[in-house]
């Protein structure tokens, strides 16, 4: 495959789970005006047939949507195909929910969780119909890692000329130190507080507000998976973006919750993870 070096990478096993994706990924190629790179991924011979009619289907609706695209179908196993050919040139992965067998999910873990492991692009997760684009929900750690989720989050809003909340979540303290002290005391007025949190929460704060976009901060206290679910729920937010827990260079993801893989799995709205490093590939 000749695939486009900045474009968005859409996938289908032929599950039915992937046509949100697939329908997501094309409505979001028309408003971006970027064309699309289409893989059909045979896992089996039975599966065949399946892929094809999506494929099919997707085709028809980028010709009729003027949308330049690729296509290709390549037996193999979903993960493994899918993240070699997203190394192929520099996309945002759109994906949906992978079907299968119950006991292969309890043993394998949940598809999500491992090609958000190994893929080296930003990866848009959609599980459900959704096609509009109106409130981003940008969560923000507050230490630098990000950064990256941050501007494509800006980008996005820019381009769909969509308001943007930007999330911080203090966690109750888990470190004995003056900086962490200083956080938990002041978590509600954290933007005014002199640590490194407060800072990049500032930037992050005046980098929105710079690009012309209606952006407000919320600062919440509890466990950070609970707040951000509790949050999208009482809000009509349209997409998350979050960074990925690879994105942490210290050992405490390891042992830590995977709250992005946590939110994506449970919110009905898209889920954008971007992990520092994977810089924005649009020009603005």
């Amino acid at each position: 495959m000749s695939a486009n070096p900045t474009c968005l990478l859409l996938s289908t096993n032929g599950a039915a789970s992937s046509r949100p994706a697939l329908e997501y990924g094309i409505w979001l190629a028309g408003r971006l005006h970027t064309p699309v790179t289409l893989l059909g991924i045979v896992e089996r011979a039975a599966d065949h047939n399946q892929v094809d009619e999506l494929l099919s289907e997707a085709k028809a609706k980028l010709q009729s949507a003027g949308i330049e695209f690729v296509s290709q179908i390549i037996k193999g196993d979903n993960r493994s195909v899918l993240c070699a050919q997203a190394q192929a040139g520099q996309h945002l992965t759109i994906i949906g929910p992978v079907d299968r067998p119950l006991v292969k999910r309890w043993i394998q873990g949940r598809s999500f969780r491992r090609i958000q492991k190994d893929i080296q692009t930003p990866l848009l997760y959609v599980k459900e119909p959704w096609e509009h684009l109106q409130h981003i929900l940008l969560c923000m750690g507050g230490l630098g890692y990000a950064t990256d989720a941050e501007r494509w989050a800006i980008f996005l809003a820019r381009q769909l000329e969509a308001s943007l909340t930007i999330l911080h979540v203090v966690e109750p303290i888990s470190y004995d130190y003056p900086t962490a002290h200083a956080v938990q005391e002041n978590w509600h007025a954290i933007l005014a507080t002199d640590t490194p949190q407060g800072e990049n929460l500032r930037l992050g704060l005046l980098e929105a507000q710079d690009a012309g976009l209606n952006t407000q901060f919320k600062a919440l206290h509890g466990d950070t998976v609970h707040e951000i679910l509790a949050e999208v729920n009482d809000h009509d937010y349209d997409l998350v973006v979050m960074g990925s827990p690879n994105s942490s260079h210290s050992l405490r993801h390891l042992y830590m919750p995977n709250v992005t893989a946590e939110v994506a799995e449970s919110v009905p709205c898209p889920v954008l993870t971007v992990e520092f490093g994977q810089h924005l590939i649009f020009e603005i």
